[in-house]
């Protein structure tokens, strides 16, 4: 089942203001917070559906049958295993959180 999220999630608004107090000094285009905003609607939605996996997979070895309650929690480690586990996004979140650390 696809994830379908609401369009107000990352509203562009707010992706415009967080780009002009980043950039004070230059001059924003408005398509730049809309590219923004579809760039982290699509990374959110990318963990969750791997995330997603992630925990009915918990909840499968943890019962140890697939016919039980079709409702299950997806949790910061199931989130964290997402991540670690596609190569994709370790790649994005090391390179993210290694240029972070080399700027301080």
């Amino acid at each position: 089942m696809p994830l379908v999220f609401p369009a107000s999630r990352f509203p562009t608004s707010v992706c415009m203001e967080l780009l002009k107090s980043s950039f004070p000094q230059g001059r924003v285009h408005p398509a730049a917070a809309v590219y923004l905003a579809s760039t982290l609607e699509y990374l959110g939605a990318e963990i969750l559906e791997v995330a997603d996996t992630k925990a009915q997979e918990r909840k499968r070895t943890k019962s140890g049958r697939s016919s039980e309650s079709s409702r299950y929690r997806i949790t910061l480690e199931d989130m964290l295993q997402a991540i670690y586990y596609d190569d994709e996004l370790k790649k994005l979140v090391d390179t993210v959180f290694k240029k972070n650390g080399e700027d301080k």
